[in-house]
């Protein structure tokens, strides 16, 4: 009877009792907010400033080429044009045009793979940044869990350690972008 009883009631307390210790206010917890963190660091701006610069100058690149396309197909729908070249010329032009075209089709998936490979690089660095920010400010606050606020359902704002995450953060990145140009100065 005993056996029975311990048997039905064990696994309730293995289920409750976590429960038990996550109600408890002193649990020492940290959240922060990731997409706060890349939003609002020095770090994600910066990284965000590169992307787009990437993203510009490869699209104007893709641009360039694709109004050269455009130029060729407008004078290869020309029938004034056509008949003022030989048709050498024009077989000339039509080779351009598809070239032109596999070279755009090329260059569009080498532009998206760019831009993916550039993207998992920042959310590394990002995440590079995020942990060890995050490890300062826990162990200045005694906690010994960080969980990232858009894998919780719920938390007590008091918990939201985001935006000192985000202050450790941009001295890390202080510090690592004034290494860099110290070094850089002395390369040069």
């Amino acid at each position: 009877m005993m056996k029975k009883i311990l048997l039905t009631f064990l696994p309730l307390f293995f289920l409750f009792a976590p429960m038990k210790l996550l109600a408890n206010e002193n649990l020492p917890v940290i959240v922060v907010d990731f997409a706060k963190c890349f939003e609002k660091s020095k770090v994600g701006m910066a990284k965000q400033k590169e992307m787009k610069e990437l993203n510009e100058k490869l699209s104007s690149q893709f641009e360039e080429a694709h109004k050269k396309l455009k130029d060729l197909e407008a004078k290869l729908s020309d029938p004034d044009h056509l008949d003022a070249i030989s048709p050498e010329e024009e077989g000339n032009l039509k080779r351009e045009k598809e070239t032109l075209q596999q070279q755009l089709g090329a260059f569009q998936m080498q532009f998206q793979e760019m831009m993916q490979q550039a993207q998992g690089k920042l959310v590394q660095e990002l995440l590079s940044y995020v942990n060890s920010a995050s490890g300062v400010v826990a162990g200045e606050k005694k906690c010994s869990l960080v969980v990232n606020k858009e894998t919780i359902f719920y938390h007590d704002p008091a918990m939201d350690f985001t935006d000192l995450v985000i202050n450790q953060m941009d001295v890390e990145f202080d510090k690592t972008k004034e290494k860099s140009e110290t070094e850089k100065v002395e390369n040069e």
